[in-house]
């Protein structure tokens, strides 16, 4: 494989952003890129061919053995996602999913979400500094 025209994304560098024009720069020259992490697919096409791919396995806790990672908070975070997990078990746990968060239910939060990402949003805007995470992040997750 010729690596030659692929950008290198250090995604754990500090201030890293997806929306920044080094991303999208590295998105059209190439669907991929590396990462300290590994592969990055960086184009929605690709990403949806290869998420449906029946060739390729999305078991996450593999994958975090691969990477030297058995344990902690990355691991106990990763490995549970629905992404990570194929065959029946995938089936499953996608009709629970379903069930509860139908399109109707969805378009029903569309706007609590937005009214409450905008409220942490002037929070953050107003203050000096602070952390993303723990003054935006958290908070909007559904209570």
């Amino acid at each position: 494989m010729d690596r030659t025209d692929v950008a290198f994304l250090d995604v754990t560098a500090p201030g890293f952003g997806f929306g920044t024009p080094e991303v999208a720069e590295a998105q059209a020259k190439n669907w991929y890129a590396d990462s300290p992490v590994g592969l990055l697919v960086l184009r929605y096409a690709e990403a949806r061919a290869l998420l449906r791919d029946q060739r390729l396995d999305h078991n996450g806790k593999r994958f975090m053995a691969m990477n030297g990672v058995s344990g902690g908070p990355i691991h106990d975070w990763f490995v549970p996602m629905i992404m990570n997990h194929d065959g029946a078990h995938h089936r499953r746990l996608r009709g629970l999913v379903g069930k509860a968060f139908t399109p109707r239910m969805v378009d029903g939060l569309r706007p609590f979400v937005r009214d409450r990402a905008r409220e942490l949003a002037g929070h953050l805007a107003s203050a000096a500094e602070g952390d993303f995470v723990e003054e935006f992040a958290n908070p909007l997750r559904w209570p």
